[in-house]
């Protein structure tokens, strides 16, 4: 398998100045030994900006050298996005923002769920510790102007707390995903832990089975799944990124090595399953794709069910447009032009809950958004209930672009 280029970006919050110049330097290194550390050949890009959007844009028109620039974009899903409807409706835009951007560039994009948990364990996993100085644990002075800065107003002193706020979570998640490696404690090693700048606590020490759980799901995409399955659900041609990926994910060396393929395609317009069973079982042999099982469905254009409808509309009428004219909100003009669309969506958020729910991974054609007449709460309404209770789920869309080779 050829090498690739994967570059980790992060948008660090704040206006460009010399001191946030500093943190994006201390980010890069932390993300460096984070890497290093953990064998993943990736390099990290990290830009300072106000806007989360802009910064994901400088990234994308800015990263790689030459042709080694990337044609994918890789986001983790938004989870709990429906829980701060007016509050976060900002966050919600930034994030659609970011795809739209990634569609304009033309580069494929792909959007990974994690169950309903998320990626994020920071937060959980520091729940129980309280840090109340600008040095972590292990001593290192997370804020570099922090001894001969002095407070000037009550504006800086909380921008100060910010970054260094900031920094302190980048720093924990470094020190927290590092705790697989980190072997019991004895009387001869504390020299050894003083100078581990990421070494936390022994694994012998987690008596709480719920952290014991955090430290499993930490590790669930770097441990083997032996007999594995991948679901493939091929609704749109995009140049077969939604085929390459899942094709790369079973190879050995990845975690899902040797898995079984499933692939799911609507059916033709004419009435013959078997013959576009047939066809598609061809075409899969020809692309050198040993997919397991191909099945062709021809029942996406029966409507969704009520129960279904209902649980979609949940998210409707939390994110209905009022009259403040709130960006990002859903209009009833906009569920109209979208009808066909929506139930679309629905039925195969049914289909997929139907044929897809022991799989090991779910890989899904992704919906495309649109700048004008779609809104952002619309578009991740469509999302969250295709993915929604579901296994680990992949939406992916390619930008047309042929990735796969055809052998006669």
């Amino acid at each position: 398998m050829g090498r690739s280029l994967l570059t980790c970006g992060y948008v660090i919050p704040f206006k460009p100045s010399g001191r946030i110049y500093l943190m994006t330097e201390k980010v890069d290194r932390q993300m460096n030994e984070w890497l290093r550390n953990h064998h993943i050949i990736a390099y990290p890009a990290v830009v300072a900006s106000e806007d989360q959007a802009e910064g994901a844009a400088a990234l994308l028109q800015a990263t790689g050298v030459g042709k080694l620039r990337p044609n994918i974009l890789m986001l983790g899903f938004k989870t709990n996005w429906e829980q701060s409807p007016t509050t976060d409706m900002h966050a919600i835009n930034t994030f659609y923002e970011i795809i739209l951007n990634a569609f304009e560039k033309n580069v494929g994009v792909a959007i990974f769920r994690n169950s309903n948990v998320g990626f994020d364990l920071t937060k959980r996993l520091t729940g129980k510790e309280t840090i109340e100085n600008e040095a972590d644990d292990n001593g290192i002075d997370l804020d570099p102007y922090q001894q001969n800065a002095t407070q000037t107003s009550q504006n800086s002193s909380v921008k100060e707390s910010k970054v260094g706020n900031l920094l302190r979570e980048v720093s924990s998640f470094v020190r927290m995903n590092h705790t697989h490696k980190t072997e019991a404690p004895n009387a001869n090693s504390e020299n050894n832990q003083s100078t581990n700048r990421f070494q936390l606590v022994s694994k012998h020490s987690i008596k709480d089975v719920r952290e014991v759980e955090l430290l499993q799901q930490l590790q669930r995409f770097r441990t083997k799944v032996p007999k594995g399955s991948i679901d493939i659900w091929w609704l749109k041609d995009d140049g077969g990124l939604t085929l390459l990926l899942p094709y790369l994910l079973q190879l050995p060396g990845a975690y899902l090595e040797g898995a079984h393929l499933r692939v799911f395609v609507p059916a033709g317009k004419r009435d013959s399953v078997n013959d576009d069973q047939r066809q598609m079982a061809t075409l899969m042999q020809k692309f050198r794709i040993a997919a397991s099982d191909v099945h062709v469905i021809n029942t996406f254009a029966r409507p969704p069910s009520k129960e279904t409808m209902e649980e979609f509309n949940r998210y409707v009428n939390i994110f209905k447009e009022d009259y403040n004219g709130q960006k990002g909100l859903i209009t009833e003009d906009e569920l109209q032009n979208f009808r066909s669309k929506t139930n679309r969506y629905l039925r195969k958020a049914e289909l997929l809950r139907e044929n897809s729910q022991g799989a090991d991974l779910v890989i899904v054609t992704l919906p495309i958004p649109r700048r004008t007449d779609m809104s952002s709460a619309l578009y991740m309404s469509w999302l969250e209930v295709i993915s929604r209770n579901m296994p680990p789920t992949l939406f992916v869309r390619g930008n047309r672009t042929s990735v796969l080779s055809y052998f006669d």
